[in-house]
């Protein structure tokens, strides 16, 4: 019986340092790295008579690794920023900045409906171009 604990214990943990190592990719196989960017929330509503914080929201962009199947994926995620495309400067504000302000919207007044805000996210790595995405911010 002790054996069978001992193998076990073995197998797990080769196994362990297999994933940590990232030894499961056959030699012949690339693992290279590109992220996934989302965005949250993806859409908001928010009163413009409120005090702030109240007026504002924000959408914050982070990247999650991918990899081709058989590689080890590391458990990172990162905030990235974004340069924020906006149609409606008079009803809303949103911060381009590259600090922790990056992605705060305002409502100034109130919006017909809910108005498209575009992230561009340039030198995510991994990735060869920008990656752009939309979210919706409705201003009552």
């Amino acid at each position: 019986m002790r054996r069978v604990v001992r193998a076990g214990l073995f197998i797990g943990i080769l196994v362990a340092l297999v994933v940590v190592c990232g030894c499961g990719a056959p030699s012949s196989q690339s693992c290279g790295y590109s992220f996934v960017v989302t965005v949250s929330p993806a859409s908001a509503t928010v009163n413009h008579a409120a005090t702030p914080p109240g007026n504002q929201v924000q959408f914050i962009g982070t990247a999650v690794p991918t990899a081709p199947p058989g590689c080890p994926i590391p458990a990172v995620e990162a905030l990235v920023y974004a340069t924020w495309s906006n149609p409606d400067p008079t009803d809303i504000q949103i911060s381009s900045a590259d600090n922790s302000t990056n992605g705060t919207a305002v409502c100034m007044s109130s919006t017909n409906g809910a108005v498209t805000l575009t992230g561009t996210f340039s030198s995510v790595p991994g990735n060869a171009g920008n990656i752009t995405k939309s979210v919706q911010l409705t201003c009552e």
